[in-house]
Parts: structure tokens; sequence; C-alpha cells
């Protein structure tokens, strides 16, 4: 029986904000007891169903046919810490000698078709972070991660609808951040799913072009639609695509709320002189500007002011909102 050389696999690639769930039997699961020295890390597609998160995991176990299986949730399912058989004839590349891919690399199956099926964006992170992580254990930088494709160019075309210098740029971030490090969030459009798209939606909730029942991690019409017209009230360019520059305007605190007063009421005089009482107040006023100055009624009757100039309003009416003042 062939045990791990790795037996803190698990824990490190926690350590690295991965989702991981060991199959049993991971540290003694070997294809054969030759040795097993990595120091690069091989990029697959499984080839497997449309529909599931892992349906190729089964059989990548009972076949040993690669150390891990990324779900298309991003979880990462750790097969074997020993030597598997996922490389195949190829190379030399990068310091790997002509077919001893299975002894000198890890292999990473991720799930999905190969045949045009886009790569969701949760589960493209997790590629990344789980390439970052293994070249993280072995001191190595984005250069030791190639793809099947790269490997044996003639034969394969996996990991199909990845450009691997893309692929790289964006491990050589992860490891220059580190663990738990903060790297750019990927660029998300219609299709995409997973956590991206839940902190993308729960950004348009909290500037409410969203609300809190539409969040489910799909990037569909009504999250387009929102994000166009969140892009249009910020002035970016509205095309539907979650990119650095929409991102940025998403993590800023949204506008506060203006507060329109409300008018002040006006009434009609005739060019006269008011005087109001309100029901139930003993008080006469008089209507100066936006405010009702307290005359007593010595003070109007020299003016030649009588009691039919006097208005009788309810407390309700909408004179009661100016400012009342004393009697000048």
């Amino acid at each position: 029986m062939v045990t791990t050389a790795y037996p803190n696999l698990e824990e490190h690639l926690r350590s690295w904000g991965l989702k991981v769930v060991p199959v049993s039997g991971w540290k003694t699961r070997s294809a054969n007891s030759t040795t097993f020295t990595p120091q690069a890390v091989l990029c697959h597609h499984t080839a497997g169903a449309a529909t599931g998160n892992a349906p190729s995991l089964r059989y990548i176990t009972d076949n040993v046919l690669s150390q891990f299986v990324l779900g298309r949730d991003g979880t990462v399912h750790i097969v074997s810490g020993n030597r598997c058989n996922h490389a195949g004839v190829g190379g030399p590349l990068r310091g790997i000698p002509k077919d001893a891919g299975n002894r000198y690399t890890w292999g990473i199956e991720a799930e999905n078709t190969g045949r045009g099926e886009p790569w969701p964006a949760v589960q493209l992170e997790a590629y990344y972070k789980l390439a970052a992580a293994l070249c993280d254990m072995h001191r190595v930088d984005q250069e030791a991660v190639f793809a099947h494709k790269e490997w044996a160019p003639t034969r394969k075309s996996d990991p199909n609808g990845i450009t691997m210098s893309s692929f790289r740029a964006e491990v050589a971030k992860r490891l220059s951040a580190g663990k738990g490090g903060i790297v750019a969030d990927p660029v998300l459009r219609i299709g995409d799913s997973g956590q991206a798209v839940i902190n993308l939606q729960n950004a348009l909730v909290k500037h409410k072009f969203l609300v809190s029942g539409q969040v489910d991690g799909d990037f569909g019409p009504t999250t387009e639609k929102a994000l166009k017209a969140f892009q249009s009230a910020r002035k970016l360019t509205a095309d539907g695509v979650c990119g650095p520059a929409t991102w940025a305007a998403l993590r800023k605190a949204p506008p506060a709320a203006v507060v329109v007063p409300a008018p002040t009421p006006t009434v009609s005089t005739g060019g006269k002189r008011m005087l109001v009482q309100f029901k139930g107040d003993n008080y006469v006023y008089e209507v100066v500007g936006s405010s009702l100055i307290h005359v007593s009624a010595d003070a109007w009757r020299a003016r030649g002011l009588t009691s039919a100039d006097v208005k009788i309003v309810e407390p309700t009416h909408p004179l009661s909102k100016l400012t009342r003042k004393n009697e000048y």
C-alpha cells in the first residue's frame, strides 16, 4: 500500500480558501506504487456529462485518473495524494521529461463537457486558486502550470475554452496576493453563475437595482438588465458586463437619498396682508412671507383692520406649516 507524502494536502488547500471534499481513501489511493514527486500542475477537462456538479468523480476515482476533480460549483474533490494516470505520453515540457507527466505533475480534472460549455466564474476562480495553492506548496511559479493540450498538442484539446497564457496570468495574481489575499474580481456576464454572481447581485441589491428575492447566483436577463441600469446611472458603459470599473462603482456607498423639502404654503392675498385665526386658537396671526406673526387686536385695529379681515381656518390648513413668530 502506498501512503501519500502529502498528508497535509487537505489543510493546505483549505488555507487557500478552497472548498475541499476529500474522497475516502485518498491518502492511499494510487495508480501504481512507483514514485510520485510532483513539481508542476497539469490542467484537464473531464469531458463528462453536461448535468450535475461532478458527474465524473466516481469514474475518475475508480480508475485513479487524477488527483483532483473540480466541480462546477468550485468544490475541490481530493481523489488521491499519490501517482495517477492523467498525463499520458507527451512532453518534454517546462522541465518535465518526455512521457513522465504522471510522475511529476498533479492532475486537475475540471468538470466540463469540453464541447463549448461555458466555464462558471466560481469554477474558474477555484481552478486558478487550486493551481496557485499547488504551486505554493512546491515553491514554483505560474510557469509550472500547463494544459493537457500543451503537454500533448497532437492528441489533446483540454481544457477546451481556456487560454493558458491568461490562465497562468490569473494564477500569478493569486500567488502574488497569497493566502487570503484580495485578487481582482472576475469579469462576469450573462450565463455565469456561482458565488461571484451572488456577490454581484447582493451589490445590486445594496444599490437598489435588485431586490433580495432576486439573488440566486445565476447571471440571467434580470441581472443583466439591472446591471445595465446601474452602469447607466453611474455613467459607465452600459454593456451588462461586470468588469473592474463596474466592480469599483458597486463597492462605493450608494448615493445619499435626496430629501426634497415640502414647499412652503403660499396664499394669495390680492396684495393685502391677511389675518388668520386657527379654530381652537385664541391668537390672530398676520401672514408675512413664510411666517405667521402673532399680532394683538389693538395692533391690527390700529391699522384699520376689523374682525371681518380675520380669516378663520382649520388647524390642518396649509398655513399651519408656516413658522410662527411673536408680535413685532
